[in-house]
């Protein structure tokens, strides 16, 4: 199974504890920004026609994802982060209606933190996240201004070359 075909796993459901207690707003602070809570509130928000949910999961979302990429100096925690990337691009992409603000949000969080890594960590981006969400025309294309920035046309390219080898087999390419 490739990575695409791994990120596009369905959401698993989240337990059912875990989702009353965000509805509840009762999850202590540092399950909120787990994994396992992130995964909920993106499949919670796909249910979820409250209003307020989709900025709940914008603050959520940027939160949780600050914190892991603060702590790139791990390779393997930058590889899961990376992958949790994908999964997130994907399924915030699938919500009705699109997050766009969030989508962009991401996608210059992700930026900025590509033009502040080194070459290790920067590997890790790309090949973890960038090559993987390209795999789709439609993701590639959200990146495309990326292409008169100097500082991410190289990964933009690189990844953009990876992607297009897939288009033809891909959802939304």
């Amino acid at each position: 199974m490739n990575s695409w075909n791994e990120a596009r796993q369905p959401l698993s459901p989240p337990e059912p504890d875990t989702e009353k207690r965000l509805r509840d707003g009762t999850l202590p602070a540092e399950e909120d920004l787990s994994t396992a809570a992130l995964r909920a509130r993106l499949e919670s928000a796909g249910r979820s026609h409250l209003p307020g949910a989709l900025d709940e999961l914008h603050a959520c979302v940027l939160e949780y994802f600050a914190r892991q990429l603060s702590m790139r100096d791990d390779p393997g925690h930058l590889q899961t982060t990376a992958k949790n990337l994908v999964w997130t691009f994907w399924a915030l992409a699938d919500l009705e209606p699109v997050p766009t603000e969030t989508l962009v949000e991401l996608k210059q969080m992700l930026g900025v933190e590509l033009r502040a890594a080194e070459d290790g960590a920067r590997e890790i981006l790309v090949t973890h996240c960038l090559e993987p969400l390209f795999e789709s025309r439609r993701m590639a294309a959200m990146f495309a201004d990326w292409e008169e920035d100097r500082q991410l046309r190289d990964v933009y390219q690189r990844a953009l070359a990876w992607g297009e080898g897939f288009w033809p087999q891909t959802r939304g390419g």
